[in-house]
């Protein structure tokens, strides 16, 4: 009888994990409230359109004279040495840049690193240690945000450099850090799409394609909660929801096999055309 019970038991929480993912996109979709942001507003919750805006924010009399944010800017002046800040790429012929974003860590660095391979082309994980590596964060939540996305302007001033050698496939470009900050900010009353809190910053190189890596219902990442979802998880879907209305994002179903994601990642890449540009 105990046996029977525990079957049920599983059986019943299996029907709800079905039901679940059954309804996500609806979930995903449901009507936000309309919330008002004006542009100024947008740096004092720690979300930053431009390389100024970030120099700016860590320059103000709190923060400029802290070891740890003068470290970040040495480090930032670092990757200006190694590369050049760019707002386009280097004339002449270049190798693609992919970016590879996702809920998972795992899988999506599985998939990156694959891509990368097959394609022999150069695999980059943010922030990139040898340049965006700070021995103590900075203590407040919004320089937080700042640092890391500084450690995204770091990595790009190498990008044009690196892409006339070979591609570049990277991991948590700009996007990854956009859409946590507006999650964590907003929660699940997103800003509308005319506020330009989706425009993609004018000064930051933009790759040639972006993927995104959905959730699915058997995360690896939190082994204690296979098959739940949480709320925040849920924004973050509904904030690409609104980035993939304004830019070209490739959305990936994760709930298949990994070579079945890698081949999916690399047919779109080949449909872009000539390896070189």
């Amino acid at each position: 009888f105990v046996l029977k019970m525990k079957h049920c038991k599983f059986l019943f929480q299996f029907i709800l994990t079905l039901i679940f993912f059954d309804l996500l996109p609806t979930l995903r979709a449901l009507q936000e409230k309309p919330v008002t942001v004006e542009k100024e507003d947008l740096r004092s919750k720690g979300i930053f359109g431009s390389l100024k805006s970030i120099l700016e924010y860590l320059q103000l009399p709190q923060y400029r004279s802290l070891p740890t944010i003068k470290e970040m800017i040495k480090k930032y002046r670092k990757s200006l040495h190694i590369g050049k800040q760019l707002t386009d790429f280097l004339p002449g012929p270049r190798r693609r840049f992919i970016v590879i974003e996702g809920l998972y860590t795992s899988k999506r660095h599985a998939v990156a690193k694959l891509v990368a391979r097959s394609l022999r082309g150069k695999h980059i994980l943010n922030p990139f240690r040898k340049l965006a590596g700070v021995n103590t964060l900075p203590a407040t939540y919004d320089t937080r945000r700042a640092y890391y996305s500084l450690t995204k302007y770091g990595i790009a001033n190498l990008v044009p450099k690196l892409l006339a050698l070979q591609p570049v496939v990277m991991e948590r470009y700009w996007l990854d850090q956009a859409a946590f900050v507006i999650a964590k900010t907003f929660g699940g009353n997103l800003p509308q799409l005319d506020t330009g809190l989706y425009d993609w910053p004018s000064d930051l190189i933009k790759p040639d394609i972006t993927f995104f890596i959905n959730a699915d219902d058997k995360s690896t990442e939190h082994p204690n909660l296979p098959n739940e979802i949480s709320n925040f998880t849920l924004n973050i879907l509904r904030v690409y929801d609104k980035y993939k209305k304004v830019m070209n994002i490739t959305e990936i179903n994760s709930n298949q096999k990994l070579w079945d994601m890698v081949k999916e990642v690399l047919t779109q890449v080949r449909l872009l055309g000539p390896d070189v540009v």
